[in-house]
């Protein structure tokens, strides 16, 4: 048992450290408004890393350093968000959608 949960932990470390680089690439330009975002997004975004099956892919487009979100991303639109609202400036106001 202690094999299976040690491939589980591995995992679920893989999955958390893919959704940290892709949340670092969004918040890069800015955290401008990032304060303003609402913590639904960014637990849809962590849930769908962690429910990915594209995990190899993910990993491979990260290491090539790629200026966006690839469009096999099942938590796209999450991402994109994000860097939307890491991109605006304090004094912005209201909140916006990123649409798709």
């Amino acid at each position: 048992m202690p094999g299976l949960l040690d491939g589980l932990e591995r995992s679920i470390d893989r999955r958390f450290a893919l959704y940290r680089a892709m949340s670092a690439k969004a918040l890069k330009d800015g955290d401008g408004g990032a304060e303003e975002l609402d913590p639904e997004i960014v637990r849809s975004a962590l849930k769908a890393c962690l429910a990915c099956s594209r995990t190899p892919a993910c990993a491979a487009w990260l290491a090539l350093d790629h200026p966006d979100v690839p469009l096999f991303c099942h938590a796209r639109a999450h991402f994109l968000e994000i860097a939307y609202h890491a991109r605006q400036s304090d004094d912005t106001p209201g909140y916006a959608t990123v649409r798709i």
